[in-house]
């Protein structure tokens, strides 16, 4: 996969999703390959090589700043059109930067999030009572997930994070998806 760091102008779209007034994306692309993602159809990113290319929003959190000086999010949603915690986040860690810095303002956030990557920011997520994670659980086998889901964590990886949110009392929403049936056990 090709990684670009891209300067963006802009953070904070306004969106009609009904979990937040707000979304933040800090990547283009997304590193985990799932055939079945809708985000591959975005008009914004559609014919970019959503698969083949990763674009980090480098200067993500700067932007970000300036932009709650006048903008007032009631709630953000963080990861509408890719996975905030996939792999590259850990050599860049924007999400880091990210979370502080709504953190700092007192606004609450939701996170939609399939990595089990996520653990390493609990602590984080933690400061505000607030903040929620819908995590999406694929419960098909390993060898399953990756046909349909090429790099994103095993289940025993997820199985994990779920437990680590849980032991930080952070609201969590679990989706199970995709569900096949014959192929997947909700066992």
């Amino acid at each position: 996969m090709e990684i670009k760091l891209i300067k963006t102008q802009k953070v904070l779209s306004t969106t009609q999703i009904a979990l937040a007034d707000y979304v933040i994306n800090p990547y283009r692309g997304c590193e985990f390959g799932c055939l079945y993602c809708y985000s591959q159809e975005n008009k914004n990113i559609k014919n970019t090589g959503f698969f083949e290319t990763l674009g980090v929003k480098i200067n993500a959190p700067e932007v970000l700043e300036r932009e709650l000086c006048y903008k007032k999010p009631r709630r953000v949603l963080l990861g509408s059109t890719t996975e905030c915690f996939q792999y590259q986040e850990l050599k860049y860690r924007l999400m880091d930067k990210i979370l502080k810095l709504l953190n700092s303002y007192n606004i609450p956030y939701t996170i939609l999030s399939k990595s089990h990557l996520v653990g390493g920011y609990l602590p984080v997520i933690a400061e505000n009572k607030e903040n929620k994670i819908y995590f999406t659980f694929n419960c098909a086998s390993d060898d399953t997930i990756k046909l349909l889901e090429k790099n994103t964590p095993n289940i025993q990886q997820r199985l994990e994070a779920l437990k680590e949110i849980l032991a930080k009392n952070i609201a969590l929403r679990v989706h199970i998806g995709p569900f096949i049936p014959y192929l997947c056990s909700l066992e």
